[in-house]
């Protein structure tokens, strides 16, 4: 269209820093998306080794730390939801 004259150069000029700011925007976003899956995996990982080792680190861990082990477990735990209230 440019060359055929249809667009004037002020306006070509116009959308193609609009289109190239997109893109860099899109570049960003993807590259976030990918962070965020290898955080995602890294913590899988971390939880794994955690389900595999629990038991042994019960054994030998102080307070705090059963302390921890037992908020991390039971984090996830669905409730029963009850009347505690009269």
């Amino acid at each position: 269209m440019r060359l055929a004259g249809e667009i004037d150069e002020a306006t070509f000029a116009r959308k193609h820093t609009e289109m190239r700011d997109q893109l860099a925007s899109i570049k960003v976003r993807l590259d976030m998306l990918d962070r965020s899956q290898d955080e995602t995996a890294d913590l899988a990982a971390r939880v794994f080794e955690l389900s595999e080792t629990i038991c042994q680190q019960w054994l030998t861990a102080d307070y705090t730390a059963k302390r921890r082990m037992l908020e991390i477990v039971f984090l996830n735990l669905p409730t029963r939801r009850r009347n505690s209230c009269p």
